[in-house]
C-alpha cells in the first residue's frame, strides 16, 4: 500500500545512539569495514564504467592522431558536460535513497527513483550533444537510467548485480572495439557503436533486476505519487549537480582553453588522456565517496551520530591509502601509459610530463576542500572535523555548500590565474592545469628561463611580480635564470643595483644589439644562401619572423629543404612552406615563382597541424603558381638515366621538368583547379607531350582518369589556400607591413650565376623576389646571405675547395651533411671565399650569416680558400662560368689556427675564443660584408648578434 507523500521522514523511528563502549575498538573497525566495502564494491562499477571511455579513447587514438583529438575534445567536453550534470543530480538521489533506507521507509525509494526519472529527462542535454556529434545522444540518455538505477540498488547495498554487469560489459567492450576498429577498419563509427552498446547493455540488466523482483521491499511499480512534491527533488538535484558540475567542469573548460595554445594539436592529445588516467585513479575515491555518503545517510537516518563519525574515519584513511597506492603505480608508469592511447612521440613525451602533475594535483585541491569544509561541519558531528569529504557532505545533504566551495578553489582562483599564466605568460597548458591545483616553483624557473632567452624581459618581470605576490618566488630568480642562459652582465648588474638601491631594477632589453640588428632590418627583407644550398637559411628565418608580418617563398619548390626547431627542440624539415610557420601571427606566402606539388604541400601541413602548428588562413597558395605532378618527377629520373655519365645530380622531385612546362607554355598554375571542365584537357595535353619526348614514359587513358579525379579532390581542399598573393603582397607593402622573403637552394645554383649546368631551374638570387612574388625592385631592401662556416654541396658539378677522403668524413659527420630533402651525403670543403665574393657581389648583401661555427671546434687549424690561380699562374680576379677551368684552378688558402673547445653554449660575441673571433672577422675582412649573426647550433636560442 501506498504511503501519504506528506509523512515525515523520520516519524517512525527514535534517534539511537548505540552504547559501544564494551564493543572493542578492533572489533568495530572490522564491522565497520565490512558495511563499508560492501557499499564500495561498486567502485569497480565505476572503475569499469569510466574504462568504457578508457578502451574507446585508446582504440580512436591508434587509428589516428586527428581523430585522437576529435575523440578527446568531445569526451572531454561534451560528454563530460552531460555526464556531470545528470550524475550530480543523481547524487541527490543517493541522498534520499539512503535516508529512508536508514529510516525504513522502504516503499519511499521506489518513488523517489521515478521522480528522479522525471527530473533527469532533460531533452535539450541530448540536443546539445546532438548539435556536436549523434553519436552521443542514445550515450547521454543511458545517463539517466545508470545513474538513477545506481544510486538506488547502492542505498540498499544491492550491488553485486551492478559489479557483474559492469564486469561483463568491459569484458564485451574491449572485444567488439577491437573488432570493428582493429580487424573490420570502421574507424570512429566503430568505437561509437561499442561505446553506445557499453553504456546500454548494463542500464537493460539494472532496470530488469530492479522491476522483475530484485528489490520487492523498495519497488511497488510504478506510480502517480513520482509526479507529486517534484519541488524538493528538483531544488536537491539542482544542489547536487551544480556541485559535480563546478568540479568536473574545471577539466573540461582547461582542455577548451588548450585550443588555443601554442601546438594545441599535441596538448589537446595529451591533456584528455592525462585526464583519463587521473579519472581512473578517481574511480577509487568516488566508490569511497558513495560509501561514506550512504553509512552517514544511513546512520543519520537512524539517529546515531557516533556510528556516522566513525564511519567518515575509516572510510576517509582507506580511501587515502589505497589511492595513494594508486598513485604511486600510475607515477612509476608514467613513460608507458602514453602508448596505450597513441603511437605519436609527442604526445607520449608531453603525457610523461604531465602525470606527475595531474595525479599530485588532485591530492591538492582535495586537501584545500576538507581544510575549508572541516570547519563548516565541525559543529554538525562530533570529531568529523579530523575527516571530512564531499561523501559525507552528501550524506547530510549538503550539496550547496560544495558547490561554493568548489566555485573558490577552481573559478575564482585555478582558471583566472592559468589563463594569465598560460596565454600572456605563454606557459602553455601545464601552467592552465598547475594553477587549478598548484604552483609549481620548478615550472616559475622554467618559464623565467625561456622568456629570457626569448628576449621577453618584460614578460618575465611581470611574471616576477605576480608570483612574488603569491609569496611564491624571490627577485633572485630571475638572476639566476639570467645567469643560467649566459646573461650573465646583465645579471651582475640587476644583482650590484639590488645592492645599491634597494628596490626592484628594471632592465631594458635582453641582448639589446641582436634585437636592434633585426628590427632594423627594412620593410622588405631577405634571406638568401650563397653557397651550393643547405646553408641553414631556415633557421634564421624562423628566428626572424616573429618581427614580420608575413615571410614568402619566391621561387623552387619541393628540392628546397629547410630544417628548422620549435621552441621544445622538436624538429620540423620543411620543403614548401615557408619557415616562419612556427610564429603563430606570421602569414606564410607561396609565391607565383615557386612549382607546387600537391601531394607533398598536404602532407607538411598534415605534419604541421598533427604537431599542434595552426595552418588554415596562414598558409596563402599564389593562384599563378605552377602545378607539379608526380609525372614530372618520373620525368626527372628519366632524364638522369638519359645523361647517364653526365648526369646533373638533380634531386628528382620534379622541379626542371615542371619548370620546363611552364617555359614552353603547357604548364598547369594553381588558378586552373578552379576550372574542372577544362583541366582534364589541359592535363592531357601535358601528359601527351611528356610521352612523346621521353620513350620511357607511359602514357594511357586509365592514368589521365586516375589523375583528374585525384586531383578534384585536391582542388577542393586547396580553396581555402588559394590567393592572388600578387595583390596580396603590393596591399600590405602599401599597408607597411613587414615582409621577409625565403630563398630556396642558392646562389650558386642559380639558372644563370651558378656553376651551370649543375644548376636548379629557377633563379635562387636577388633578381628572383621581384619576378617570383610579383613586386617591385624598389621596395626590396636589405638582404641577408647566409654562408656555412665551411662549404657543403650535394649533387655533381665543380667544387674547388673539396675536401676528399678521411678529412671530409670527418667534417660530414660532425655537421651532419646529409641532404634535408633527399638524404644523400653532401661533399664538404674548406670555406670559398672566392665563391662567397661573387655572391655578395650579385646579390648585394646587407650582411651575412655565418652558421656551424661550432662544427669546426675540433680542428687544430681551419684554411679559407682566398684566392683561385689559373693553370697559367696568373690570379682570377672573379669566380669562371667556365667549367672546365673551375676543374684545373688551383686555390690558395690561409690557414688560420682552431680554438679546440665547444663554443655551442656562448651567446656573446665577446665570449668566443679569440682564435673564432679572429677567424670571423677574416671573413669579413676578405669579403667586405659585416657578419651580423652567427650560428652556433640548431636550436632557436643557438645564434649569437654580433
Amino acid at each position: 500500500m501506498e504511503a501519504d507523500i506528506s509523512e515525515k521522514l523520520f516519524s517512525e523511528v527514535r534517534a539511537v545512539e548505540e552504547d559501544d563502549s564494551e564493543v572493542n575498538f578492533k572489533d568495530k573497525l572490522w564491522n565497520e569495514t565490512k558495511k563499508m566495502w560492501v557499499i564500495a564494491a561498486p567502485m569497480f562499477t565505476k572503475f569499469s564504467t569510466f574504462g568504457v571511455t578508457v578502451i574507446s579513447h585508446s582504440f580512436v587514438g591508434h587509428i589516428g592522431s586527428n581523430e585522437l583529438a576529435a575523440y578527446a575534445l568531445v569526451s572531454t567536453v561534451l560528454l563530460r558536460i552531460g555526464n556531470s550534470i545528470l550524475l550530480g543530480m543523481a547524487s541527490g538521489l543517493e541522498t534520499l535513497c539512503g535516508q529512508s533506507y536508514g529510516a525504513k521507509q522502504y516503499h519511499m525509494l521506489g518513488i523517489y527513483l521515478q521522480r528522479s526519472w522525471i527530473v533527469l529527462t532533460k531533452e535539450e542535454i541530448a540536443k546539445e550533444a546532438g548539435v556536436i556529434s549523434l553519436w552521443l545522444i542514445p550515450v547521454t540518455y543511458s545517463f539517466i537510467a545508470s545513474y538513477t538505477c545506481q544510486m538506488f540498488l547502492q542505498a540498499q547495498s544491492k550491488n553485486k548485480i551492478i559489479t557483474y554487469l559492469a564486469a561483463c560489459t568491459l569484458t564485451i567492450h574491449i572485444s567488439l572495439s577491437w573488432l570493428l576498429t582493429m580487424k573490420f577498419k570502421f574507424g570512429i563509427s566503430g568505437a561509437m557503436i561499442s561505446t553506445i552498446l557499453a553504456y546500454w547493455l548494463p542500464n537493460v540488466g539494472q532496470l530488469m533486476f530492479v522491476m522483475f523482483g530484485g528489490c520487492k521491499e523498495t519497488w511497488k511499480g510504478f506510480t502517480c505519487l513520482a509526479f507529486k512534491d517534484l519541488w524538493p527533488v528538483i531544488k536537491l538535484s539542482l544542489s547536487s549537480g551544480t556541485m559535480l558540475c563546478l568540479e568536473v567542469w574545471y577539466n573540461s573548460i582547461l582542455v577548451l582553453l588548450t585550443g588555443n595554445l601554442k601546438n594545441a594539436m599535441v596538448q589537446i592529445d595529451a591533456l584528455p588522456i592525462c585526464l583519463k588516467i587521473n579519472g581512473w585513479e578517481m574511480m577509487i575515491s568516488l566508490g569511497f565517496l558513495a560509501a561514506a555518503c550512504v553509512r552517514v545517510s544511513n546512520e543519520l537516518g537512524r539517529g546515531s551520530a557516533k556510528a556516522a563519525s566513525f564511519s567518515i574515519l575509516n572510510s576517509a584513511t582507506t580511501s587515502f591509502v589505497i589511492g595513494f597506492i594508486q598513485f604511486l603505480l600510475f607515477l612509476f608508469l608514467r613513460g608507458r601509459l602514453a602508448f596505450l592511447f597513441t603511437n605519436n612521440q609527442d604526445v607520449a613525451k608531453e603525457v610523461e610530463q604531465f602525470v606527475q602533475l595531474v595525479l599530485s594535483g588532485e591530492y591538492f585541491i582535495s586537501l584545500i576542500q576538507m581544510l575549508i569544509l572541516r570547519k563548516t561541519f565541525s559543529n554538525f558531528v562530533p570529531k568529523i572535523q579530523d575527516f571530512v569529504d564531499v561523501g559525507v557532505a552528501v550524506g547530510v545533504g549538503w550539496q550547496s555548500t560544495i558547490a561554493y566551495v568548489n566555485i573558490g578553489c577552481y573559478y575564482l582562483v585555478g582558471i583566472p590565474v592559468g589563463v594569465v599564466l598560460g596565454y600572456v605568460y605563454k606557459l602553455q597548458v601545464k601552467t592552465c592545469y598547475r594553477n587549478g591545483e598548484g604552483i609549481s616553483y620548478d615550472l616559475y624557473n622554467e618559464s623565467i628561463c625561456e622568456l629570457c632567452t626569448e628576449g621577453d624581459v618584460d614578460k618575465a618581470m611581470g611574471l616576477l611580480s605576480l608570483m612574488e605576490g603569491l609569496g611564491f618566488v624571490s627577485y633572485s630568480s630571475l638572476i639566476a635564470a639570467l645567469g643560467s642562459v649566459g646573461r650573465t652582465l646583465e645579471a651582475d648588474a640587476i644583482f650590484q643595483e639590488m645592492l645599491c638601491s634597494g628596490r626592484r631594477p628594471r632592465i631594458k632589453a635582453v641582448n639589446e644589439s641582436g634585437l636592434s640588428r633585426i628590427e632594423s632590418l627594412s620593410q622588405v627583407s631577405g634571406v638568401l644562401g650563397c653557397q651550393w644550398g643547405d646553408e641553414g637559411k631556415g633557421k634564421l628565418v624562423d628566428i626572424l619572423a616573429k618581427h614580420f608580418d608575413i615571410v614568402a617563398r619566391c621561387q623552387g619548390g619541393a628540392n628546397a629543404g629547410h630544417t628548422i626547431y620549435n621552441s621544445e627542440g622538436k624538429k620540423f624539415a620543411l620543403h614548401l612552406v615557408p619557415s616562419g610557420i612556427l610564429n603563430e601571427e606570421t602569414v606564410c606566402v607561396i609565391g607565383n615563382g615557386v612549382v607546387v606539388h600537391l601531394p607533398g604541400l598536404f602532407k607538411e601541413i598534415d605534419g604541421l597541424e598533427s604537431n599542434g602548428v595552426s595552418c588554415q588562413g596562414r598558409i596563402l597558395v599564389s593562384d599563378r603558381a605552377h602545378l607539379l605532378f608526380d609525372f614530372h618527377q618520373e620525368i626527372d629520373g628519366l632524364r638522369e638515366a638519359e645523361l647517364a655519365k653526365s648526369f646533373i645530380g638533380t634531386t628528382k622531385r620534379g622541379i626542371g621538368p615542371c619548370y620546363s612546362s611552364k617555359v614552353i607554355r603547357n604548364g598547369i598554375r594553381v588558378n586552373d583547379l578552379r576550372h574542372m571542365d577544362t583541366f582534364p584537357q589541359k592535363l592531357d595535353l601535358l601528359l601527351s607531350d611528356a610521352a612523346s619526348r621521353f620513350e620511357g614514359f607511359k602514357y594511357g587513358p586509365d592514368m589521365l582518369k586516375e589523375e583528374v579525379e585525384r586531383y578534384k579532390k585536391f582542388a577542393e581542399r586547396l580553396e581555402p589556400y588559394i590567393t592572388d598573393t600578387v595583390h596580396f603582397m603590393n596591399d600590405a607593402i602599401s599597408q607597411k607591413k613587414k615582409i621577409l622573403v625565403e630563398g630556396g637552394q642558392a646562389t650558386m645554383l642559380d639558372i644563370d650565376f651558378g656553376t651551370y649546368p649543375f644548376v636548379t631551374s629557377s633563379s635562387p638570387s636577388a633578381g628572383g623576389i621581384c619576378t617570383g612574388l610579383g613586386i617591385a625592385p624598389r621596395v626590396v631592401g636589405d638582404l641577408v646571405g647566409v654562408v656555412k662556416a665551411y662549404t657543403t654541396r650535394v649533387g655533381s658539378g665543380p667544387f674547388p675547395t673539396e675536401i676528399m677522403g678521411k678529412g671530409g668524413d670527418l667534417l660530414r659527420f660532425a655537421g651532419q651533411e646529409f641532404g634535408t630533402t633527399t638524404g644523400r651525403p653532401r661533399r664538404c670543403g674548406w670555406l670559398d671565399l672566392v665563391a662567397l665574393k661573387f655572391c655578395c657581389q650579385i646579390n648585394g648583401f646587407a650582411s651575412l650569416n655565418l652558421t656551424k661555427l661550432d662544427v669546426l671546434s675540433d680542428l687544430s687549424e681551419i684554411q679559407l680558400g682566398v684566392t683561385y690561380r689559373h693553370p697559367d699562374g696568373s690570379t682570377l680576379n672573379s669566380f669562371p662560368s667556365d667549367l672546365s677551368l673551375l676543374e684545373q684552378i688551383k686555390v690558395e688558402y690561409e690557414v688560420l689556427p682552431g680554438w679546440k673547445t665547444d663554443i655551442s653554449s656562448i651567446r656573446k660575441y665577446s665570449d668566443l675564443p679569440e682564435a673564432a673571433r679572429e677567424y670571423v672577422e677574416r671573413i669579413e675582412e676578405l669579403v667586405g660584408v659585416p657578419i651580423h649573426y652567427i650560428g652556433i647550433g640548431p636550436g632557436r636560442d643557438a645564434l649569437i648578434y654580433k
